[in-house]
């Protein structure tokens, strides 16, 4: 934790490109709710941490975020 941030790594699912199938299937679920496609690499786990945590209620009501897709979908083929 450095002031108010706070660096969260337990999205990693064992480590760089790797994936399973519930990542995946939140892949295809986020891209057909927000119409956003997410990369398996980065954003895509990325996403899923973020959507458990508010989930969870870890962060005070009226809350803002910023969240920064970086791309890298050609990651996916």
């Amino acid at each position: 934790i450095h002031g108010d941030r706070k660096i969260i790594t337990d999205y990693s699912l064992g480590g760089f490109a790797k994936k399973t199938q519930a990542l995946e299937k939140f892949m295809q679920n986020f891209e057909d709710e927000c119409h956003i496609p997410l990369d398996f690499i980065y954003n895509a786990k990325m996403m899923w941490g973020i959507k458990e945590i508010i989930q969870n209620q870890c962060f005070p009501s009226g809350s803002r975020m910023l969240i920064i897709h970086t791309g890298g979908l050609q990651g996916n083929l």
